[in-house]
């Protein structure tokens, strides 16, 4: 099987859609990173986890793992994205243009202090 940075490469482009979580219908950013996750086995099949949830359940999840996942937000306790991190400086990530619900915007690559409200490096 390929590697998950691979994988989740393949989804650059894809429309962002606010709630979404199928390349189909478009993703948001949680649902990106489900979507990554869920393929290799790594969640069940649930369909989607928020951000914050995802930020929640990143020791059963993630460290064991080694996905590194980058959350950003107000404060631990207020996530309000998260994206997949690759080569430490940047993400590839489902991102809308301005307001999230606006629905606008694609999977695409970013370094990863594009936003100022990063709160960590989840490995």
């Amino acid at each position: 099987m390929e590697d998950y940075i691979d994988y989740a490469g393949k989804f650059i482009g894809t429309k962002y859609s606010w709630g979404g979580n199928t390349p189909e219908q478009g993703m948001d950013c949680s649902g990106f990173v489900c979507e990554v996750l869920r393929a290799y086995g790594w969640i069940g099949n649930k369909k989607d986890y928020s951000s914050q949830q995802l930020f929640t359940l990143k020791n059963e999840l993630l460290i064991s793992r080694g996905i590194p996942l980058a959350f950003y937000g107000k404060s631990q306790d207020k996530i309000t994205h998260v994206a997949i991190v690759f080569d430490r400086d940047y993400v590839i990530e489902a991102a809308g243009e301005g307001k999230a619900e606006t629905d606008t915007g694609f999977v695409r690559v970013r370094p990863l202090t594009y936003r100022d409200d990063l709160i960590g490096v989840i490995e």
